[in-house]
């Protein structure tokens, strides 16, 4: 198999994936400006990360990727124990509220909206304001992890990208101070085996 992925970005989650499955896999880093190539298009029309090919298979966007992987290694259980439908619906529901929830708050941080037009004061207050409402929306999980290890009864994909929501938080300086559960959450997850082989892979740090 071979994933393309941006250090740091969302494909973080299948690349530690990758890791935890024990599938044997090439990661290969792809420039940004490959991203919008015509070869790289065909691949993954959005232009964007991640893409895992296995063989003559391609699937994009996380939430294909990492159902795809969950199907072919059930052992790893992603998604938690394979016969329990329960929490494996918990893990479903808590990916969606990174995925979705969380992650489309985040544009105003790692680029400039069009309408912005170069005023930077306007700006600042689009990302004061993104980063009011990916706190508010933080505030379900830490309240959810109050008595919680981990967002279901043992480590999931789901923690995976939230951890990765979490460290961009950090990257963009969104103070999680006020989240204290959160905080010693992304340090209890960051020290699982397979996100650190990702990590290490991709030369990035907690």
């Amino acid at each position: 198999m071979k994933l393309y992925y941006l250090p740091g970005s969302c494909s973080l989650v299948p690349h530690t994936a990758l890791y935890w499955t024990g599938a044997e896999h090439e990661a290969f880093e792809t420039p940004r400006d490959y991203l919008k190539s015509p070869e790289y298009l065909v691949k993954n029309p959005n232009g964007s990360v991640p893409t895992l090919e296995d063989g003559d298979f391609t699937i994009v966007q996380n939430i294909g990727i990492l159902t795809y992987l969950d199907s072919k290694f059930p052992e790893a259980e992603l998604f938690g124990a394979k016969d329990n439908l329960q929490q494996r619906a918990q893990a479903y529901r808590w990916l969606a509220y990174a995925n979705s929830d969380l992650h489309k708050q985040f544009p105003p941080f790692f680029s400039v909206p069009g309408y912005i037009d170069g005023d930077e004061e306007l700006h600042q207050r689009v990302k004061d304001s993104a980063a009011k409402g990916i706190i508010n929306t933080l505030s379900i999980a830490e309240a959810h992890l109050k008595d919680r290890e981990y967002l279901i009864d043992q480590i999931c994909i789901a923690d995976i990208y939230l951890f990765a929501v979490l460290r961009w938080c950090k990257l963009v300086k969104i103070s999680t101070d006020s989240l204290p559960n959160l905080e010693a959450y992304y340090h209890r997850v960051a020290a699982f085996e397979p996100l650190q082989k990702a990590m290490l892979r991709e030369d990035i740090k907690a």
